[in-house]
């Protein structure tokens, strides 16, 4: 028996859309060429990102919901999920820790975004497509939000209210149509195990999760360095310092910049000083021990972010789509002035917030910048020197392609998205870089030739199989 090929597919929010007819335009004269040149007469499964103008357009106008829907299939766009993450303008110039808001916890915005979507996602889906999912932001942004009362309790509320309404189109529709919450690094569900804990905490039925989910990004959980081993996942807590100004404390546990009040300044920070306010949780937060590890299933110990995906499945936590991405990966990078100044002029500048993390020798995780101007300081450079930083990985989505200008984690990638697909094999996989229009000349791309280069991944990514 001949094993199929799993679904591989890409994310159109790589174009600037915000309007309907900005959507039309790349439909028409994209999104269809793509299709042929790197699947030839076969469906494309594309991720539509609906901006909430696009929503409002279409909730205004029916007919127009019903002109989306058949053009998609009779162009062979074969909708398998939405990116929901973002309804305000994506590619908005210095966008930065905008993409999260609306927050969950402040008022009703993101969770009537969200639930038009659901609807919008049920007409527009084709049939074949059982259970077709959304995502959405895995939480609310640490820095800001982890000292809110109820904050946690708050963002499951807002979710159940989603799952709520998705329970009712279903009954109302037969469309079972899937939340999938999105890790990112600096939420609050950054991490694997908080997004289990979290489960486990509000929705710990399986009927409670029925209409939620992960939408498990690749790039996000490398970043977190969630690839290396059980014992170099014990992340030490990153926090935001309070006053940059206090003399550094004995024994220090982390070294970051003080990014809330806008300083660039990084000092050591010890463990009692933290206290209960850390910003991010370590491993086994939520009220498990922290030297827990999450539990592995099948008949071999899964490594690396299979192991990840393990612990989501023996947990009873869905995933619901994969996005296939690759972050920037810097070997002993106080020892590569070169490619740290290529950072500085070509990436640094970037309108996207792009999360940088560190790791030392034994591969814990002991450094932390919510974007990467900060990192490349003397301030954040000194960091890096004191916490022993050996590996730098920055959250900035690169092409799947190889031979580009900085080093990345495409290996990486490529090792785990072949062992899940055999393992999950009805798992979307959809590519997500939205950043070609950023570095298209440094990434080795065609500057005008955008859709050449995405079938051009598509195509890198399909060979794996």
């Amino acid at each position: 028996m001949v094993r199929q090929s799993p679904s591989v597919g890409y994310s159109l929010n790589v174009f600037p859309d915000e309007t309907l007819a900005e959507l039309w335009t790349t439909l028409r004269t994209r999104a269809v060429r793509i299709r042929r040149e790197a699947f030839g007469n076969r469906p494309f499964p594309v991720e539509l990102r609906l901006s909430a103008q696009m929503v409002a357009e279409l909730r205004a106008k029916p007919q127009a919901v019903v002109e989306l829907r058949d053009y998609l299939r009779r162009e062979g766009l074969r909708l398998v999920t939405l990116n929901a993450f973002v309804p305000v303008s994506f590619h908005q110039p210095n966008l930065k820790e905008r993409v999260y808001l609306p927050a969950w916890h402040e008022g009703d915005e993101r969770i009537r975004y969200t639930c038009d979507c659901a609807d919008l996602l049920a007409e527009l889906a084709p049939a074949e497509v059982a259970e077709p999912s959304l995502s959405v932001p895995g939480g609310v942004l640490k820095r800001d939000f982890a000292d809110a009362p109820d904050i946690h309790r708050q963002t499951a509320d807002a979710l159940r209210r989603c799952a709520g309404h998705c329970a009712a189109l279903e009954k109302r529709t037969g469309r079972r149509i899937v939340i999938a919450i999105e890790p990112e690094p600096g939420l609050t569900y950054e991490r694997t195990d908080e997004v289990i804990a979290f489960f486990a905490k509000f929705f710990p039925s399986p009927e409670s999760r029925r209409h939620l989910g992960v939408n498990f990004d690749i790039c996000h959980q490398l970043v977190e360095f969630e690839d290396q081993s059980a014992r170099s996942h014990r992340r030490k807590e990153v926090v935001v310092a309070p006053d940059a100004t206090n003399p550094p404390i004995n024994e220090p546990q982390l070294l970051v910049s003080d990014l809330k009040e806008g300083r660039h300044s990084c000092r050591p920070i010890s463990r009692d000083e933290v206290g209960d306010k850390s910003v991010a949780a370590p491993w086994g937060a939520h009220g498990s021990d922290a030297t827990d590890r999450p539990p592995h299933v099948g008949p071999y110990e899964p490594s690396g972010l299979l192991a990840s995906v393990a612990a989501l499945e023996k947990a009873g936590v869905r995933i619901t789509k994969i996005h296939v991405s690759n972050c920037i990966e810097i070997a002993k990078p106080l020892v590569a002035p070169e490619l740290l100044e290529s950072l500085r002029r070509g990436y640094a500048e970037s309108k996207f917030l792009h999360q940088t993390a560190g790791a030392d020798k034994t591969g814990r995780v002991v450094y932390f910048s919510l974007d990467l101007p900060e990192v490349l300081t003397p301030d954040g450079l000194r960091a890096m020197a004191h916490a022993g930083i050996e590996t730098l990985r920055i959250h900035y989505h690169m092409p799947l392609l190889p031979g580009g200008a900085m080093p990345t984690t495409l290996s990486a990638v490529e090792s785990f998205v072949r062992g899940v697909a055999l393992s999950h094999p009805d798992v979307p996989l959809v590519i997500e870089t939205y950043t070609w229009l950023e570095h298209m000349p440094a990434a080795g791309g065609k500057r005008q030739d955008l859709p050449a280069n995405i079938a051009a991944e598509i195509a890198h990514v399909r060979g794996w199989f």
